[in-house]
């Protein structure tokens, strides 16, 4: 049987509205897999999946690709200090000023906890380093306003160098060693695996 031709626009706007509706639930979902909620960052899952692109569409021998692990220092004090909620925004805070200081090109996640990871193109070693030092200070000279508190934090950085023989877990290993580094080395500070 045929509509009537003046209940038709009805139909297809009743069909658009629930496809529209289903596609943005579709979206949210996503973005819900691929996001860290609190940071609005990529999640671990979508930075791995990102950085696996990076790798496969970068030559190691004529570009440079380097993987940064930043871990706020003595994170557990903020908590304790000032509770959870204050953490919160403190690791807000802290996504922010990492983004700030690199590159709009670079991908910046959040990893778990107080860990972020960055993957970013580079020219020479000089800019690593630049790059590194940006990060923990930016980190560490801009306190997070809190209520009527101002949390300071500091950021201790492990670097990985990627070369032509590796992936993405192997640079991140070394950049998780030279954090490991950073921190024994008394923190608020980064290292380059050698």
């Amino acid at each position: 049987t045929l509509l009537p031709l003046d209940i038709v626009p009805v139909c297809v706007a009743i069909v658009s509205y629930r496809a529209f509706a289903d596609y943005r639930r579709m979206l949210a979902v996503s973005r819900l897999a691929h996001t860290d909620e609190m940071t609005n960052l990529a999640n671990r899952r979508a930075f791995m999946q990102r950085a696996r692109k990076m790798f496969a569409t970068t030559d190691l021998e004529f570009g440079g690709l380097s993987a940064f692990i930043v871990d706020l220092d003595h994170f557990k004090k903020v908590n304790d200090a000032y509770g959870h909620e204050a953490g919160d925004e403190v690791l807000i805070h802290a996504s922010r000023q990492i983004v700030a200081a690199l590159p709009d090109d670079a991908l910046v996640a959040r990893l778990g906890g107080e860990e972020f990871g960055v993957l970013v193109r580079y020219e020479n070693v000089a800019e690593i380093n630049q790059m590194a030092e940006a990060v923990r200070h930016h980190v560490a000279s801009k306190p997070c306003a809190y209520n009527e508190h101002r949390i300071q934090v500091s950021a201790s950085v492990g670097v990985g160098i990627a070369n032509p023989r590796d992936s993405i877990g192997s640079v991140m290993t070394r950049a998780d060693d030279a954090l490991y580094e950073a921190k024994n080395e008394g923190r608020n500070r980064f290292v380059i695996a050698a």
